[in-house]
């Protein structure tokens, strides 16, 4: 087993990658970073039941880690806002043959 300071490390690693990835919304880069840091999260999950409390240098890597996943969560959230935006504005107002006007008025 890994110590967890390397995890962490590689956690972070990934976790970097996967916000490049929903910066620049590169769909198959980010379902592949996930997929590591799936795998990761669950070594990190196995290690922490077994070890001592973190060293310092461990819990700044956590705190450094839980910084790029509130990132990420906020790339994410504004990423899908836009795409349901987008997708809503697609049905283009026009007038029915009553003279009525269908469809999205935004």
């Amino acid at each position: 087993m890994r110590p967890i300071d390397e995890v962490l490390r590689d956690c972070i690693a990934i976790a970097a990658e996967q916000i490049e990835a929903a910066r620049t919304l590169d769909i198959p880069a980010l379902d592949d970073a996930s997929a590591l840091r799936k795998d990761l999260l669950f070594e990190l999950d196995v290690a922490t039941k077994t070890a001592t409390p973190l060293s310092g240098e461990a819990e700044e890597l956590a705190h450094e880690l839980r910084e790029l996943d509130a990132r990420l969560e906020r790339l994410l959230t504004a990423g899908l806002t836009t795409i349901e935006n987008i997708r809503s504005q697609r049905e283009v107002p026009v007038y029915t043959h009553e003279g009525r006007i269908k469809g999205n008025t935004q």
